[in-house]
């Protein structure tokens, strides 16, 4: 009896633990490479940023800088989602060879982390949508008509966002179980509901991808003004204690206008802060 369960012990996770012990060095070599390629990664991506900087502003790059980390934890957030929606159908499966009582609390179990991942794809896919609306706001009118039409029913754009998730990692589970559903009609419509919520997800998290991997400085929209000296200044950058400020103007539609045929350093603890999120970005006057 014992070696049973020192067995199933071995199955269920302690295996798994086991065998990372026994492959320290491999896991040991894996996470250096990682490691190291998150440097290279972060370099190269850091001299694309400082050249795009110097092309945009028209200031040297060398005073800007950038890191890869928010991209990496989105990338590991969409491999992870990965890895769960293919382990939660197979332990479905195996939960079927056991008994009622095993099967009704592994059951339970599945549909608790079901519904929280669901809510994990639901947040991507609502970032992912912010993300895509952020950066097509500009390209064709009936893009922006949808966009603002998203904008102004944010409620039920959020919860279509979160929904889809749920829907999509529950058909992924429980897709074994659509043809026990005995009326044609609601299978149809189970069938359908998820279709579309998967098909929605999965475009979200393409393109939401696609647009996190790409996005540019010409892009960036928030930023921080500072008051020195009774004059406004808006933030471009931070060099060490310092900070890279230029003048700005506003038009009457709240289009900002960057000077940067001149730019300025003081220290980062001098002037009045406060946030800005531009309609659109800034245009920029290099002479």
């Amino acid at each position: 009896m014992e070696e049973k369960l020192k067995k199933k012990e071995k199955k269920w996770g302690f295996g798994f633990v086991e065998w990372i012990v026994s492959h320290k060095e491999i896991v040991a070599s894996i996470v250096s490479v990682l490691a190291a390629l998150y440097t290279v990664a972060n370099f190269v991506h850091n001299l694309s940023y400082q050249e795009k900087c110097e092309k945009f502003y028209g200031i040297p790059g060398k005073y800007f800088h950038s890191i890869i980390g928010d991209r990496v934890v989105y990338l590991v957030s969409i491999l992870l989602l990965i890895i769960v929606g293919a382990i939660i159908p197979l332990i479905m499966r195996k939960n079927e060879e056991k008994s009622k009582v095993k099967k009704r609390g592994e059951t339970a179990t599945v549909l608790i982390v079901t519904v929280l991942m669901g809510m994990v794809i639901g947040f991507l896919n609502l970032y992912s949508l912010l993300e895509i609306m952020k950066q097509t706001h500009k390209t064709y009118n009936w893009i922006r008509n949808i966009n603002i039409i998203l904008d102004e029913n944010s409620t039920v754009t959020i919860a279509v966002a979160f929904l889809t998730g749920i829907i999509s990692l529950f058909g992924i589970t429980f897709i074994d179980k659509f043809g026990e559903i005995r009326r044609i009609w609601i299978r149809k419509v189970v069938s359908i509901v998820f279709d579309i919520s998967f098909v929605m997800s999965l475009v979200l998290l393409i393109f939401g991808t696609l647009f996190v991997l790409t996005r540019s400085v010409e892009d960036k929209t928030k930023y921080e003004v500072v008051t020195i000296d009774e004059v406004e200044y808006v933030v471009l950058s931070e060099c060490d204690d310092k900070i890279l400020v230029v003048l700005y103007e506003v038009e009457n539609k709240g289009h900002y206008i960057f000077d940067t045929s001149r730019y300025w350093f003081y220290e980062k603890n001098q002037g009045t802060y406060r946030y800005i999120n531009l309609e659109d970005c800034p245009e920029i006057k290099k002479e």
